[in-house]
Formats: C-alpha cells, structure tokens, sequence
C-alpha cells in the first residue's frame, strides 16, 4: 500500500500581513482571519476586516504547520552535495556508489541495519582517494586511510585507534569543511521539501545556525546548541544546550542494561559528575538542557541527575532525547522531574519490526521499547531526527 501525502496549496501567500483565508474544511470553520501575521479568529461567517487579502482555498484541509521537535536539518541537507547511499542493500552496494569527486568522496546515510554482513571499512582503501562514508544515525562514519590521515591532520580529536571517532562522525559537516556557500544553498532547497510536508518549525541541533541564518527562509528555528559540558559555550540565537549521555542502538553505543547480542556494550558518554555539574551550569543560566539518552541505563542516570539538580536550581522543560528504553523504576522519577520525552515514531517503522535492526541487536527486549503510550504521562513531544522529516 503506498503512502498517502498531503497536497500542499504552493501560492505565496503574505505571512506577515493581513490575510483571511476561506473555503477550507476545519473543526474549527470555514474562515481565518490573520492580522500583521498574527491568526485573530477562527470561525464561520466572520466578518471581512477592511484592507486584508481575501483568499479562497477550495475545499482544502487546512491543518496548523507542523513542528519536528528534534532535527538535524543542516545534516540532513548534506545529501544535495553528498552522495546518498540509503538505497543500498549491502556493503558491496555500497562500495559500487563510491565515485571520485574532487579528490573526496562523500556519502551519507547507509544503514546497515538489514543488511546481510556488516561494512567493513579496510575495503575504502582501495580507491585510492579519501571516502568518508556517514552512517544514517550520524553517530558513526567509516573512513578510509586516505581520508583519516587528511583529517587527522587538521582535526586530531576526531580520528582514534579505530577510525573516526563518534564525535567526529557527529560533526561530519565541519571535518570535511564543506563550503559555506554550498550549506547555505543546500538548507535552502532543505527548507522548501519541510515546508512541502507542512513543517513550519524546526528544532534544529547543531553546533552552528549561521547557515540558517544566512539562508533566509520562511520557517520558524528553535535552536539548541551540541555542548560536550565543558564551560558552557556562548548561547548567541540558541535556547538551550545538548549533551550526550550514550550512543546510538545502531552503532552499539547506547548505554543498555545486559549489553548486546552480539557481545558488545554501549556505555556513558559522561560520567554522573560531569552531567550533574553540566545540566546545574545550564540551569543556573536558565538554559534548557537536552541529553540524548537512548538505552535504559543512560535513561536511568539522566533521570536520577535531572531530580538532583531539581532539588538546587529551578529546570525549565528538561528534555530526553530518544528515550527508547526506559527501566520501570525510572518513570516515577521522570514524571516527578516533569521531563519532555522527545521520541521518534519513525525508529519503531525503520528499525523496530520483528525481524529488524533492534531485534537482531537487543533479542526479545526489543518489544519493550519506545513507551509511547506510557509517556503520555509526561510531557511528549515528537520529531524525525531528520530520518527523513517526513510527518506522512
């Protein structure tokens, strides 16, 4: 069965003017009355303010914009510049996508997670040019010797004994040095397929919005900063802070009770001191804190320093990113500390059918992931993690 999208209405119409909108289908009636920008009334037979644009929609639906509460649209956008590797089947589908360009390749967004074997990056080196191959969580990014001597020599921090470090994967953008020219064109053409599924605001995570900025376009940014807890950096257009308390279930690297089936562990990504005086620097300066935390253990410790810091500094909306396993003694803290959960939907579709990536990695404790229902309880919020920012 294919999926069914909403026909988006492509006129320009003035979002900052004086606008009533008629002959659309809603709850709430028939037409909107929009002054300086601002919706005044909703209803049916209103009355026509003198000066305002009349626009007849037709008989559409006409539904409020749509907000992705956790994106990384200025990664996401890399694929108009990069080479998109998602439709590969394999990894020697994915070598044959690899082609010179400019002396670097570029690709983005495999998944590995059904496939028949994993990726095995000593095959990079055969091209004999530097590839950089990024995978769809963001949190790993294989490279070949080429491209980690290059690297290395400008950016040390993000190549290891193993290859590319997690955060130099998640900083992918900066560490190839991508032209801010081709950012800014690619967040633009980024924007207008948001818009076309009726996404009007984004909250962007990233260590920088000046392409967002310089990009100009019709969309709402809720900013917030990727910080790695030391001394919380200038807070210059971003309303809060993200730290990072595990990995990723695609990469092994969450932080999960009981390890993996194939043997390996995740682990924290900060210790319990440094998240306590993290989220207490950030709640001293009214900042918003999210913390990506995916496996249960990760969740707990969250959890545990958020009701610490609660009980010295005043938290403004404390978030948890993903928060896809959670242990059943960690939702009464979380509901006392009055968390946002920020979940994605679409993992569960990609990822978490029998038979699927986080099957084969956790075995029958899969199925106790993403507590939707049960997260009601809190303050839920939904986003796409750009994978894709697709709502329909």
């Amino acid at each position: 069965m294919g999926t069914a999208h909403p026909v988006m209405d492509d006129r320009d119409l003035p979002t900052d003017g004086d606008l009533v909108l008629t002959g659309f289908r809603s709850p709430l009636g028939d037409m909107l009355v929009c002054t300086d920008g601002w919706i005044e009334e909703v209803g049916c037979g209103l009355a026509v303010p003198t000066g305002h644009v009349v626009v007849d929609l037709g008989g559409a639906d006409l539904l409020p914009g749509l907000v992705d509460a956790h994106s990384h649209v200025q990664q996401w956008a890399v694929h108009r510049i990069a080479a998109d590797l998602s439709g590969a089947r394999s990894w020697d589908e994915t070598l044959a996508l690899v082609r010179p360009d400019d002396g670097f390749f570029l690709g983005v967004d495999y998944d590995d997670g059904a496939w028949p074997d994993p990726p095995d990056p000593r095959g990079l080196d055969r091209f004999g040019f530097p590839v950089v191959l990024r995978r769809v969580c963001g949190h790993r990014a294989l490279a070949s010797e080429e491209a980690l001597d290059l690297i290395g020599r400008r950016h040390p921090w993000a190549v290891g004994d193993d290859g590319l470090t997690e955060r130099g994967a998640l900083a992918l953008l900066d560490i190839v040095e991508i032209p801010m020219e081709a950012r800014v064109g690619a967040v633009r053409a980024a924007v207008r397929d948001l818009l076309a599924v009726g996404i009007t605001c984004v909250h962007e995570i990233a260590p920088d919005i000046d392409p967002l900025r310089r990009a100009g376009e019709p969309i709402r940014w809720v900013a917030y900063r990727t910080w790695d807890g030391a001394g919380p950096p200038p807070m210059d257009g971003f309303i809060g802070m993200k730290l990072f308390a595990d990995g990723s279930i695609g990469s092994r690297t969450a932080w999960v009770s009981g390890g993996y089936a194939d043997g390996s562990t995740g682990g924290a990504y900060m210790d319990r001191e440094d998240l306590w005086s993290a989220i207490s620097a950030a709640a001293a300066r009214g900042i918003q804190v999210m913390v990506h935390a995916i496996g249960d253990e990760a969740v707990g410790m969250v959890a545990d320093v958020l009701r610490e810091v609660a009980g010295s500094h005043e938290l403004w909306r404390p978030r948890i990113e993903h928060m896809e396993m959670v242990h059943p003694s960690s939702w009464d803290v979380l509901r006392e500390v009055g968390v946002v959960a920020s979940m994605q939907p679409n993992f569960v579709a990609r990822w978490g059918m029998p038979g699927g990536m986080y099957e084969r990695a956790l075995g029958d404790r899969y199925l106790r992931m993403n507590r939707f229902r049960t997260a009601l309880d809190l303050h839920l919020a939904f986003g796409s993690d750009c994978m894709p920012p697709d709502p329909f």
